[in-house]
């Protein structure tokens, strides 16, 4: 600003010393006035609106930003539930067959995964654990299988006996 300023004082003066007509100094110097007056607003205008731009600009970059850290939450989220290491425990719902009680029990791969049963906190029956390494099929009327259609089982039997009966 204070380039404009000193270049402002130099006009004037240039002014001053090569107008010898009082009036039509007086009327040069109000024109050049009226022009400097009105490229100060024409630049507080563009400062201001840049200003309010760069506002509008660093309030979207802090919503992206927060949008974004909620994304990488997400995603590390998915990882360690994709991507769940071996060595890491994690915890396995277990309701009881026998007395429905429901309880959680934190599971370290490896070592208590080759569990075959494990005690129930509440009535302290051996509950079987079923880890599905071997994939056999349903035979049904099973405890722990929720895949089991028990009318389907019916049918089966029935039409077993219903073969057997034709032979």
């Amino acid at each position: 600003m204070s380039i404009f300023k000193d270049n402002y004082s130099k006009i004037l003066t240039e002014i001053e010393q090569t107008i010898s007509n009082e009036e039509e100094r007086k009327i040069v110097k109000q024109k050049v006035e009226e022009l400097a007056s009105f490229f100060l607003d024409v630049m507080d205008k563009i400062a201001n609106s840049t200003d309010t731009k760069l506002q509008e600009m660093e309030k979207k970059q802090k919503r992206i930003e927060e949008k974004m850290d909620h994304m990488q939450k997400v995603v590390e989220n998915l990882e360690n539930d994709i991507y769940l290491s071996e060595e890491e425990p994690f915890d396995f719902e277990i309701v009881c067959p026998y007395c429905n009680h429901e309880f959680v029990v934190e599971i370290q791969d490896g070592v208590e995964h080759m569990k075959k049963e494990i005690e129930c906190p509440e009535c302290h029956n051996m509950i079987e654990l079923d880890w599905n390494e071997e994939d056999e099929e349903c035979m049904g009327n099973c405890h722990g299988c929720h895949g089991c259609d028990e009318d389907i089982h019916e049918i089966s039997i029935e039409d077993e006996e219903d073969n057997e009966d034709d032979m």
